[in-house]
């Protein structure tokens, strides 16, 4: 877990309506991230056929099932063959038929091992029915409240060091807090596409690379002046 304040320009002095039109509050943009490792990564292989496939999506869905067999042979358990319903299934312009499953508590080397294990288990006669096909993934967390506040509170934190450094370029003493403007988290729970490359026997799974979420939060925060 890494918890830090990623750096923001703050915002210029404000004067507010004040006796005299005297400077009375500094206001700040703070942001502040969270990285959390991912509680369940979703996998989903889109195949695309080779030119000669049937119309009808045969040797597709045959080739589909077997993938999805070899997936949940080696650490995706809820593998599911999805075959569209209509369309064609050829490598351009054709609908991308798919398989979705699931992996619990996913590590960069748990994926890369389910993948060259799973490729390693496909015939060779696959290739005659799959011209290429595209790994997508999606991470999530089952609980994002923590994770959030924490992003939150840095968020809140770098606010208060920007604005104390502008106070005292301004040679004034900082108050206390006026208003706070949450401007937003990124995401929630979840972080999408974070992998998408070919897959073939040629396929470089070390492509994957750190297994988190990132929840950022930017916050503008006003302080009184004394």
């Amino acid at each position: 877990m890494l918890l830090g304040s990623v750096p923001g320009a703050a915002q210029p002095l404000v004067k507010t309506a004040s006796p005299g039109g005297l400077l009375s509050a500094i206001t700040v943009i703070g942001r502040g991230s969270v990285r959390v490792p991912a509680d369940r990564m979703r996998v989903v292989v889109h195949i695309f056929g080779r030119s000669g496939a049937t119309a009808t999506g045969t040797d597709i869905d045959a080739a589909g099932k077997t993938i999805a067999e070899a997936l949940r042979a080696h650490g995706v358990p809820d593998a599911a063959w999805v075959l569209p319903l209509n369309g064609t299934f050829g490598q351009n312009g054709g609908v991308a038929p798919q398989i979705v499953g699931t992996v619990d508590k996913p590590t960069r080397e748990r994926v890369e091992t389910i993948m060259r294990d799973t490729l390693k288990a496909l015939p060779d006669a696959l290739g005659t029915v799959v011209q290429n096909a595209q790994i997508q993934t999606s991470l999530f967390l089952n609980d994002c409240s923590g994770p959030e506040a924490r992003a939150q509170k840095a968020a809140l934190d770098d606010a208060h060091r920007r604005a104390e450094t502008l106070a005292r370029a301004a040679g004034v003493r900082l108050g206390s807090v006026v208003a706070v403007n949450e401007q937003g988290f990124q995401p929630a729970c979840v972080s999408s596409n974070e992998t998408m490359f070919g897959y073939s026997p040629q396929s470089n799974f070390d492509a994957f690379g750190p297994l988190d979420v990132a929840i950022i939060v930017t916050a503008t925060v006003s302080y009184a002046i004394l």
